[in-house]
């Protein structure tokens, strides 16, 4: 399922491999996540290692 959204947005499902590497791209956006949440929330480099450690373990993603 997930190669078939990354074609439908003709993206290449390997961009996924680079995530690991946009952290502090991503981390000034992390205040306006924390005023979107109701309760409380955990540090923006809990979240990126999560989802980095899910990408991680993707089969799609196995070099072949």
């Amino acid at each position: 399922m997930l190669e078939q959204i990354f074609a439908a947005k003709d993206v290449p499902i390997s961009l996924m491999r680079d995530v690991q590497h946009t952290r502090e791209f991503h981390r000034p956006d992390w205040p306006d996540v924390e005023l979107s949440v109701a309760g409380g929330v955990r540090g923006f480099d809990y979240y990126f290692d999560f989802v980095v450690g899910l990408i991680a373990g993707l089969e799609t993603l196995r070099e072949e």
